[in-house]
């Protein structure tokens, strides 16, 4: 029983350097060429046939014809007021994407009157590039970064652009929301950790001792890390659920209820497009109030690739026996 408890924390530890870091807290989309990129117009009794779950409209993998991993990618997703003259966008990212991700990013917040951001912090933080950190969590994004060839977010989107806006929580706030809800780092740890056991016990391990093994040998790891974390990812109901808790939680409920109430102050003062760039993780809650509180319809959908999964190595030709 101790040995089954000691491999199910190697698996979950593996598993967290790979995914906890770079989903939660934020704060991927196009190549160069743009050959990815999808969007969607629909009619706003459309949106739940074509996603019955708000989470669905998060996150996605793309498949090649032979069922290979082709992408990753994170949505665009547009809400229009009621008289067709106000429109907001939930940007939904994750830390670590591709370069080209961030890239396409940059040049479509451009086209927002503004775009309110996430970041944790004290006098509106504009970070130009990331910097060194001791936070566990930064850590691990950082690390899974340098693992997987990805780039961070901090140091690849424009936090300068004028029209950025900070919408996130002072760290004052974040800390007094953390003592309302009773939670934290350890907390959501142990949530998580507890949820990773009930999920392992009904079967839905993602690695076995031997799969992990296998990944210190295998020739193409970062496909194979990054199809392996995609997968998990993807999963954004799960990645919610061990977070809230029953009452919500200060890392999505309390942050949450900060940003919309700086998107109210911004579309009273008369801007008509704006974007709310938040974790995915954010995005389920946050397309709720839209349509609660504001009356807003989903009517659009676009598709950014922030992972590109290399092609698989071909397998070699199985050589011919001499008669």
């Amino acid at each position: 029983m101790l040995q089954n408890f000691n491999q199910k924390i190697v698996r979950f530890f593996t598993l967290t350097v790979l995914i906890f870091g770079t989903v939660f807290l934020s704060d991927t989309v196009i190549q160069a060429d743009g050959d990815l990129h999808e969007e969607m117009n629909f009619q706003p009794e459309q949106f739940p046939k074509l996603f019955p779950h708000p989470e669905d409209a998060c996150i996605r993998i793309t498949r090649n014809a032979d069922g290979t991993m082709r992408s990753m990618d994170t949505s665009l997703l547009t809400f229009v007021s009621p008289d067709g003259t106000t429109r907001v966008t939930l940007a939904g990212a994750i830390h670590l994407g591709e370069k080209s991700y961030y890239q396409a990013l940059n040049r479509r917040f451009r086209d927002f009157d503004a775009v309110l951001y996430e970041m944790v912090g004290d006098d509106s933080p504009r970070p130009e590039k990331a910097e060194f950190s001791l936070d566990p969590i930064m850590i691990l994004q950082y690390s899974s970064g340098w693992l997987l060839d990805l780039e961070h977010q901090v140091g690849s989107i424009d936090y300068r652009a004028p029209n950025f806006i900070h919408a996130d929580m002072s760290t004052a706030e974040f800390l007094s929301a953390q003592l309302e809800y009773q939670d934290g780092a350890l907390v959501w740890f142990l949530r998580s950790y507890g949820y990773q056991l009930g999920m392992n016990s009904v079967g839905s391990e993602f690695y076995s001792d031997l799969d992990l093994l296998k990944l210190v040998f295998l020739p193409n790891i970062r496909r194979t890390l990054l199809c392996s974390s995609a997968e998990s990812m993807a999963d954004v109901r799960s990645s919610i659920a061990p977070l809230e808790g029953k009452n919500g939680s200060s890392i999505l409920t309390a942050r949450n209820e900060k940003a919309f109430r700086i998107l109210r102050e911004e579309l009273d003062s008369g801007k008509k497009n704006v974007a709310l760039f938040y974790g995915a993780a954010h995005l389920p809650d946050l397309m709720k109030r839209l349509e609660k509180e504001l009356g807003m319809k989903p009517e659009k959908i676009e598709w950014f690739p922030c992972w590109i999964f290399a092609p698989e190595d071909p397998k070699p030709a199985a050589q011919e026996k001499n008669p």
